[in-house]
């Protein structure tokens, strides 16, 4: 495929790739001034169909008015939290806990080892190096 300029064969290349089950594709550029190309190698199934990608997201919740006022507030001070932990760990806050699992936290009015245990999605490695994190700040504003 030229370099430059021919946009049909590249419409082309790419309709083949969307109606094919592709496995691999290996490219290689090959400098020759103004004939300078790409070259495609392309393995696919044949009559294989091609892998349809979910499009679709998450709509976002809005924590606001899922939680009490009481269980929101505990809510922003987890994510708070979290997202300390995340800066010094150098990780998206989402590995720590989701905003699933924190809104879950927060409904619960006196966090511990065994109620975050039983929150799905939350293991024990994450339990190990997290939980005492929110546990402590819990209780230290049940004692206000």
């Amino acid at each position: 495929m030229p370099v430059w300029g021919d946009e049909a064969q590249e419409e082309k290349l790419n309709k083949f790739l969307r109606s094919h089950r592709i496995l691999q594709v290996e490219k290689q550029f090959i400098a020759d001034g103004s004939n300078s190309q790409w070259c495609f190698c392309v393995e696919y199934l044949e009559g294989g169909e091609p892998i349809k990608r979910s499009s679709r997201k998450q709509a976002k919740v809005d924590y606001r008015e899922v939680l009490s006022l009481e269980a929101f507030a505990r809510f922003a001070r987890y994510r708070e939290i979290r997202k300390a932990l995340a800066v010094s760990e150098g990780i998206p806050p989402y590995v720590i806990f989701t905003d699933k699992e924190i809104a879950a936290m927060a409904e619960v009015k006196e966090l511990t080892v065994s109620s975050i245990r039983s929150i799905k999605g939350i293991g024990e490695k994450k339990i190990a190096k997290y939980a005492t994190h929110f546990i402590v700040v819990n209780t230290d504003e049940t004692k206000k």
